[in-house]
């Protein structure tokens, strides 16, 4: 949760996180559980006090699931400081056996608490100074704010960010109007110089912790509930692929019509490393039904094969795929389909 690590509360996030889990379910996870780490706030403690309630919290999640591949961690602004502080410290300490967790999901996280890139906004609602005031009551007298523990923007060490990269990647949400911005991109792009898996999914002319204010804040249930349903996507894939590295098999079913038709092609991209996928894409094409590799490999080899520009009727492609290129390959094609599309 986030606050300026001095106000805020798991309680007041219960509508995200109640909306978060539902969607969860409704992507196809089994059994979806958030737990949200109340920390202590500032002026009742001070750094390095969160931290430690942080790897604590983390601890029992992993005592629960036994492996930690199947957590993502998360957090908004002050949050989000605590989750890249967490990663550093695991991959930092000699002797400590914890392991990486399978994804981070981080929105607008606080990277660097004190610096010039942290500026005021026309949009935003949050402001640089009083943000780099709570950011010293964090610190206190003992700690500095250019310990990346503190302040995890501090750290370009490469080496030591590519040891703190869960398996799956980490993936920022974050909006071109924040108080963060700059900061958060130039984290993204050192990050990525690791080799790991990095998204950074900038919303243009959105503010700070966009996905929670949305969900607060706007009038329809679509604008509401975009930023859960963005994250739950990316959740899915990214967290596929990771078991699919481990060999695990999985059934996904994504349905998406022809509008979210991108997206379709980047879940699949995402999904490329399972061993066995039942994929099935509604995409409002002609209706027919191309079942087993070997036909629809065919299909898509084809110079007939593309959607046409009016779309009456339902298409849906049943695939028990083994080969990962040859999954690879379909996402690509229909990728390169769609983007014909007017």
């Amino acid at each position: 949760m986030g606050g300026g690590f001095l106000m805020g509360s798991s309680y007041f996030y219960m509508e995200f996180l109640f909306a978060w889990v539902s969607s969860l379910k409704q992507a196809g996870f089994r059994n979806p559980a958030l737990f949200a780490l109340e920390y202590t706030l500032v002026p009742d403690a001070i750094y390095p006090t969160q931290l430690v309630q942080t790897v604590a919290g983390y601890e029992h999640v992993l005592s629960i699931t036994q492996d930690p591949s199947r957590v993502c961690v998360g957090g908004d602004s002050a949050g989000g400081t605590l989750i890249l502080s967490l990663l550093l410290y695991l991959a930092n300490s000699p002797g400590y056996e914890i392991q990486r967790p399978g994804l981070a999901i981080l929105v607008s996280p606080w990277v660097t608490l004190v610096s010039p890139k942290n500026h005021n906004t026309r949009s935003d609602y949050l402001n640089a100074e009083s943000l780099h005031l709570y950011a010293r009551q964090y610190a206190g007298s003992s700690a500095s704010l250019n310990d990346p523990l503190v302040s995890p923007g501090m750290c370009k060490d490469l080496s030591w960010w590519s040891r703190a990269v869960p398996s799956a990647g980490i993936v920022f949400y974050y909006g071109s109007e924040e108080v963060f911005c700059q900061e958060i991109r130039d984290l993204a792009a050192l990050l990525e110089q690791t080799g790991r898996v990095i998204q950074a999914r900038e919303e243009e002319g959105l503010i700070h912790a966009w996905p929670v204010a949305t969900l607060f804040l706007s009038d329809s249930k679509a604008e509401r509930q975009k930023g859960i349903k963005e994250i739950v996507q990316v959740t899915w894939g990214c967290m596929n692929r990771n078991f699919g590295s481990k060999e695990r098999s999985l059934d996904a079913v994504l349905r998406f019509n022809v509008q979210s038709g991108i997206s379709v092609a980047g879940a699949l991209l995402l999904a490329k490393s399972l061993r066995e996928l039942a994929v099935a894409i509604e995409a409002l094409d002609r209706n027919a039904q191309i079942n087993g590799k070997k036909q629809l490999e065919n299909q898509l080899a084809s110079a007939q094969w593309g959607i046409p520009k009016t779309f009456p009727t339902t298409t849906i492609f049943n695939v028990n795929v083994r080969p990962e290129l040859f999954l690879f390959t379909l996402s690509m094609r229909i990728h390169m389909a769609l983007s014909e599309i007017p």
